[in-house]
C-alpha cells in the first residue's frame, strides 16, 4: 500500500509553514523598528538614518551566506558536524549581537510617547490627514509597478545574457533598491504622531505588500500570456506612469494627523 500522504508533501507543507512563519517575524517586526528609528532620528537626517539601517542589514544579509561558507568548508560540508557547527555559530553571533544591543543601545526616554491602547478608531483617524493618505497611494502604486525579484533572476537566466551585462544588471538592481528602500519610511514617520507611529507605519507597509502580491501575480499572467518581453514591456509602462502619479501625489502640501480637521 502507498503512503496516505506521502513524504515529499509533508516536506513541501512543512518547508511552507516555515516560510510563512519567517514571513510572519518579518512583518510583525519591521514596523516596530522603524517607528524606533524615526523615533531616535531628527527629522532632517530620517532618510540617512533609514540609508545607514538599510545598508547596514544589506551587508550583514550578504556576509552571512559567505560566513556560513567559510564554516562549512573549514569543517567539511560533507560531514555529519557541519550543519551542527553552522547552527552554533549562528547562535553566537546572535548572542554577540544581542549583547551589543543591550551593552550600547540607549532608549530616548524624552521622547517616549504616552503609552495607550490602540484601537481601530485612532488608526482610522490617521487617514483624516491629506498627506497621510498621499502617501498610502504612493505606496500602493510603486508596489504594483515592482516586479518581484524572482522575475528579474528568470529575465536574466531566460536571456542568458553575458557575464558583464548581467554584472551590471544586478549592480543597476542593487542600486534601485539602497535608492529606494526605506524611503517612503522616511517620508511616513513625520507625518504620523509618535504615539500611532507603528501603527501608521504598518498601514503603509501592508498596503505596498498587497500591492506587491497583486503585481506579482499580474506580472506571471502577463508573462504566461504575452511573453516575457511583452510582459518586462508592460512592467516598464507601468513603472513610468506610477512614478509620475507618485511624484504628482508627493509634491503636494505635507500634512500631519495634527493638522487634521
Amino acid at each position: 500500500m502507498s503512503e496516505p500522504f506521502p513524504r515529499v508533501v509533508v516536506l513541501q507543507a512543512a518547508l511552507g509553514a516555515v516560510i510563512v512563519a519567517d514571513r510572519a517575524g518579518k512583518g510583525l517586526r519591521t514596523a516596530p523598528r522603524d517607528a524606533l528609528i524615526t523615533l531616535s532620528a531628527p527629522e532632517p537626517l530620517l532618510g540617512r538614518a533609514f540609508g545607514i539601517h538599510r545598508a547596514m542589514d544589506s551587508m550583514g544579509a550578504f556576509a552571512g551566506p559567505l560566513a556560513a561558507l567559510g564554516v562549512l568548508t573549514a569543517v567539511g560540508a560533507a560531514t555529519p558536524a557541519a550543519f551542527d557547527a553552522l547552527f552554533l555559530t549562528s547562535f553566537c553571533v546572535a548572542v554577540a549581537g544581542l549583547l551589543v544591543l543591550a551593552a550600547f543601545a540607549r532608549d530616548r526616554r524624552d521622547r517616549r510617547p504616552a503609552a495607550s491602547a490602540v484601537t481601530l478608531r485612532a488608526a482610522g483617524g490617521l487617514l483624516r490627514a491629506a498627506g497621510v493618505r498621499r502617501l498610502l497611494y504612493a505606496a500602493g502604486l510603486l508596489g504594483l509597478a515592482t516586479i518581484g525579484d524572482g522575475f528579474v533572476y528568470l529575465l536574466l537566466c531566460s536571456a542568458l545574457p553575458a557575464a558583464l551585462v548581467t554584472v551590471a544588471a544586478l549592480c543597476c538592481y542593487g542600486a534601485f533598491y539602497a535608492a529606494t528602500d526605506g524611503v517612503l519610511m522616511a517620508l511616513a514617520g513625520p507625518l504620523l504622531p509618535a504615539d500611532l507611529r507603528t501603527t501608521g507605519l504598518a498601514c503603509v507597509q501592508t498596503v505596498q505588500a498587497l500591492a506587491y502580491l497583486g503585481s506579482s501575480l499580474a506580472f506571471g499572467l502577463a508573462w504566461t500570456s504575452w511573453g516575457s518581453a511583452a510582459a518586462t514591456g508592460a512592467a516598464a509602462v507601468a513603472a513610468a506612469v506610477a512614478a509620475t502619479a507618485t511624484a504628482a501625489l508627493l509634491t503636494g502640501r505635507r500634512t500631519t494627523v495634527e493638522d487634521a480637521p
